[in-house]
């Protein structure tokens, strides 16, 4: 059964929680991936994205604790701080993936991305995110 995840895209310039059906959100691959793919057509009238469009789908793997590494193809180069900040506010409101973690491990603070690329690593807290959104 579907369930509603917030993909975070930019409405100028502000991360914005964009809601979408996603058929496994506890998969934080697929979430990921949509991420990645930008906006829908009726979406992109007000969100944009600084993620690239990616030919190959990344490598998602969560850690044991609140850390998410995401693995991307070789071609791709350093991810702008927005375009971090749209994948470390995306996956902390992405409850399905860390259910196991107590309630207060759960709040965007304690989430921290780790993106690997080519000879580069860059690291994001999701502590600026904006609140979860409400649904």
């Amino acid at each position: 059964m579907p369930a509603v995840v917030s993909l975070h895209f930019l409405d100028d310039g502000d991360l914005t929680a964009y809601p979408r059906k996603i058929g496994d959100a506890t998969d934080l691959g697929t979430v990921v991936g949509r991420l990645f793919g930008g906006p829908t057509t009726s979406e992109a009238a007000t969100a944009t994205t600084e993620l690239p469009r990616l030919k190959d789908t990344p490598e998602v793997t969560a850690g044991s604790g609140n850390g998410v590494s995401i693995r991307l193809p070789d071609d791709v180069g350093p991810l702008s701080r927005p375009a971090m900040l749209q994948l470390a506010c995306t996956i902390a409101h992405t409850s399905g993936a860390y259910a196991a973690l107590p309630a207060a491990q759960r709040s965007p603070a304690h989430t921290s991305v780790h993106v690997l690329g080519d000879e580069w690593t860059m690291s994001q807290s999701a502590d600026s995110c904006p609140a979860r959104p409400q649904p």
